[in-house]
């Protein structure tokens, strides 16, 4: 019963945080007894996120993946890692970004997500547009989806390809407006 409390109370901060009901996530966040349980902690980092509170939103995903890594979860401390390579990036610790992202991989060498954030860093940081493209076209390659297309586009803008640039443009929208994306 307290399991099925818990369990209601988190996907009920879920839905908060997407509808953007923030003081009433932390309100429900704020009213469970295990503060300390991935679930929870990775539902604090969204909100902590959300508003603001980046390097608190790191530290909370720091916990979360010192609990992944309890687990021994491979898929688990693949997810997490690359969430906190994420953050990292966001919080200009790009060498540190790149090295969990090199973390994710080891657990998962075909994390998608992990490659897309070692090209973003490659392009983004190290001007290597060679390098990030090379990633980004293999990405494309086995995982289609409309991402790599923004990303190249944004390349192209940088290398003042305007032409390729468009297309990589119109190549995104086309396939973001795909049915089964939704809106």
């Amino acid at each position: 019963r307290r399991e099925m409390r818990f369990i209601s109370s988190l996907l009920l901060t879920d839905v908060y945080l997407e509808r953007g009901n923030f003081s009433s996530a932390q309100v429900l966040l704020q009213g469970l007894s295990s503060q300390t349980h991935f679930d929870f902690l990775i539902r604090k980092v969204k909100l902590l996120d959300q508003q603001g509170d980046l390097s608190g939103a790191i530290e909370a995903m720091e916990q979360a993946t010192v609990l992944a890594k309890a687990t021994g979860s491979k898929s688990l401390i693949n997810w997490s890692l690359s969430n906190l390579a994420d953050m990292y990036g966001h919080d200009g610790a790009i060498a540190k970004s790149y090295e969990t992202y090199l973390q994710a991989l080891q657990q998962d060498p075909s994390d998608f997500h992990a490659l897309k954030g070692i090209a973003w860093i490659a392009f983004s940081h190290e001007k290597n547009t060679t390098e990030a493209k090379r990633i980004l076209h293999f990405l494309q390659s086995v995982h289609p989806i409309p991402d790599y297309s923004l990303l190249l586009s944004e390349i192209a803008l940088y290398e003042k390809d305007e032409a390729a640039a468009l297309v990589y443009q119109q190549r995104f929208l086309a396939e973001a407006s795909n049915p089964a994306y939704g809106n």
